[in-house]
C-alpha cells in the first residue's frame, strides 16, 4: 500500500512540476493523509502523522472506525522535540496492523484552544496533558489515554498495547 501511495504522489508531484495538471501535489498529499494516516512528501521519506480536525475526528467516531489520535500543542517541547523524532516507528508499527494515527493540534499558545470543538474533544480525550495519545476502537474513545509517552521504548510498548487491544 505504501508503495502505491508513494507512486501516486510522485506522479502527481511530477505532473504539477511539469505544469500538466491543475491539481497541486499538496492537495493530493492531504487527501492521502486523511485516508491513510500517513504523511507523504515529495521526498517520500516522511512517516509523520497526518493532521486531523475536530469534524474529521467526529466523523470517524460516527463511522465506528478504529484509529489513534495524538493530541499535541505547538508550544509543548515534549510534543515537538521529545516525542516527534520517535513517531515514525510508532506510526509504522500501527500501520502494519491497519491502525491509522492522526495528529490533533489543539493549541498554538498555552491555554488558548484553537476552537471550542478543540477544547471539547480534548476534554473527552482526558483533558490537559500533552502529548496525549488516545486509542479509539470502533468509534469508542478508550478511557485510558496515555500522557507524555515520548521515548522510543515507551512508544513501542504503547503500540504493542494498542495492537493487542484491537486484535
Amino acid at each position: 500500500m505504501k508503495k502505491e501511495i508513494a507512486c501516486q504522489f510522485q506522479k502527481a508531484y511530477t505532473l504539477e512540476a511539469t505544469g500538466k495538471t491543475d491539481v497541486p501535489a499538496k492537495s493530493i498529499s492531504i487527501a492521502i493523509q486523511l485516508k491513510t494516516g500517513l504523511c507523504v512528501s515529495s521526498k517520500m521519506n516522511s512517516n509523520q502523522p497526518a493532521t486531523i480536525d475536530p469534524a474529521q475526528i467526529r466523523q470517524k467516531i460516527v463511522n465506528k472506525e478504529t484509529f489513534v489520535v495524538n493530541v499535541v500543542t505547538s508550544w509543548c517541547p515534549d510534543c515537538t522535540q521529545k516525542q516527534s523524532p520517535h513517531l515514525p516507528l510508532f506510526i509504522e508499527k500501527l500501520g502494519k496492523h491497519k491502525i491509522p494515527c492522526f495528529q490533533f493540534v489543539v493549541q498554538h499558545e498555552r491555554l488558548q484552544f484553537l476552537s471550542q470543538e478543540h477544547e471539547s474533544l480534548t476534554l473527552e480525550f482526558g483533558g490537559h496533558g500533552y502529548p496525549r495519545t488516545v486509542l479509539i476502537i470502533n468509534g469508542k474513545i478508550q478511557p485510558d489515554s496515555k500522557v507524555e509517552v515520548v521515548t522510543a521504548d515507551d512508544l513501542d510498548a504503547m503500540a504493542d498495547d494498542f495492537i493487542a487491544r484491537t486484535s
